[in-house]
């Protein structure tokens, strides 16, 4: 099957992710339906995108390999890939030139050959620098030497020769990518986890059942309500957005929170014994009285050095908008 793949590309094995990427562009440009109004064009324009999948996955490190041809990709994910194949089809090619998924893997390439372009510039920069500075008129010559053949060599390696306005054009491709879109959403997830949510008076153990839930909600919402059985959109709303509302709950109550009350603790650090016997601390206090036990988030500090010294704490706590207490401040004695 991937001998397949392969000779539908043009390519082979040895071939990078760039060259396939490129064979892939020229051939779907002529047998696109739109274009191309030979009997087999739309058969053959739609094992072509399937090939291109395959293989840019396989490039890509992404968890497919060739043994997982037959089982996992073509019983799974090359039924996906025909029928995104199959709608891409049907659009006119100008549409289909203009669609995300057409676009984005050359947009990469565009950005990725002018970046590296850039570094080479700061490369024989230094290296010019280096040189001069420590072998004098000699060095100068060797830095102008290999500097002038870092930057020719970076230089024609941009496909179509550098173009700012297409790598600004590139830039706002990516980030207007859906999947641009989606990391972007769960990282800022994750830094409203912590930044939030582990300042907000629940046990760990709650906020977990809280994300789960909501991805669980949306995930048979998804499925049912919407009727999305496959494709980036199932994977997109329960692993994103579900979080996402989870977090503007999370984030409405921590910024409108009122009524600030101060408490007082002495508090220990937690400590444990290594494989040899010594006695490590680290950066999470225990409150007098076993105090808000089961809050990790406010007791759980990211420099451990702000605790060398002290042993007493008070808190500055809020009501939230929807009644859950959050923890806005707090200062070291």
């Amino acid at each position: 099957m991937i001998e397949k793949y392969y000779e539908i590309l043009g390519v082979n094995a040895a071939s990078s992710l760039s060259e396939i990427r490129k064979s892939y562009r020229q051939q779907a440009k002529a047998w696109h339906p739109d274009v191309n109004k030979s009997p087999g064009a739309h058969e053959k324009f739609i094992l072509l995108r399937e090939a291109y999948e395959y293989l840019t996955d396989l490039k890509s490190g992404r968890p497919v390999h060739e043994a997982e041809v037959v089982n996992t990709w073509t019983d799974e994910r090359a039924e996906e890939a025909r029928a995104r194949a199959a709608k891409y089809a049907e659009m006119n090619y100008r549409d289909f030139k203009k669609s995300d998924y057409s676009r984005g893997g050359e947009a990469l390439e565009v950005v990725a050959d002018h970046i590296n372009l850039v570094f080479a510039f700061i490369f024989a920069i230094i290296l010019l620098s280096v040189l001069t500075a420590g072998l004098g008129p000699l060095g100068f010559i060797m830095g102008i030497v290999f500097a002038s053949i870092t930057i020719f060599f970076s230089y024609h390696g941009v496909e179509g020769g550098v173009d700012v306005k297409k790598f600004l054009k590139s830039i706002w491709l990516i980030i207007s990518h859906s999947l641009f879109r989606s990391v972007v959403i769960f990282i800022f997830n994750i830094c409203m986890v912590l930044i939030v949510g582990f300042q907000t008076l629940i046990p760990l153990q709650t906020l977990l059942w809280m994300y789960i839930g909501a991805i669980v909600l949306m995930l048979l919402v998804v499925l049912f309500g919407f009727n999305i059985r496959s494709g980036f959109k199932l994977r997109f709303y329960p692993i994103c957005v579900a979080p996402l509302i989870v977090n503007a709950f999370l984030i409405l109550n921590y910024l409108f929170s009122s009524g600030p009350q101060k408490e007082t603790y002495n508090f220990t650090k937690q400590s444990y014994r290594t494989s040899r016997g010594r006695t490590r601390q680290t950066s999470l206090i225990y409150l007098d009285s076993d105090k808000y036990d089961e809050i990790e988030g406010i007791r759980m500090f990211v420099d451990f050095e702000s605790l060398l010294g002290r042993s007493r704490i008070t808190y500055t706590f809020e009501d939230g908008l929807f009644g859950l207490r959050v923890m806005k401040d707090y200062e070291l004695d």
